[in-house]
């Protein structure tokens, strides 16, 4: 998806200015079902796309998982823990856990 982005067409597709696609690894056995609805503290934040071993892509809004890390709210996707892994790529602010 080249220019996945605010302003782009798949932007305008997902109905937000935040959202784009992040690898996600998690320190569990198996990572969620593709289309699982991720969330940190009680608020949706993305969904889960494809994932091979501990290594998936997700869709994310990373204001609200900022949001939900300053609250000390884990990124969970049905109940799995999940770790956000900055890309060498990613230039701009990243949320902290």
């Amino acid at each position: 998806m080249a220019g996945c982005g605010p302003g782009s067409s798949c932007d305008r597709v997902k109905g937000s200015t935040w959202a784009y696609f992040l690898n996600v690894p998690v320190s569990a056995p198996a990572l969620p079902p593709p289309g699982s609805e991720l969330t940190a503290g009680d608020k949706p934040v993305g969904h889960m796309g494809s994932s091979a071993g501990e290594k998936g892509l997700a869709m994310l809004r990373l204001d609200r998982v900022q949001e939900a890390f300053a609250a000390s709210a884990p990124l969970l996707g049905e109940g799995v823990p999940l770790t956000l892994e900055k890309p060498e790529w990613w230039k701009a602010a990243w949320p902290a856990a």
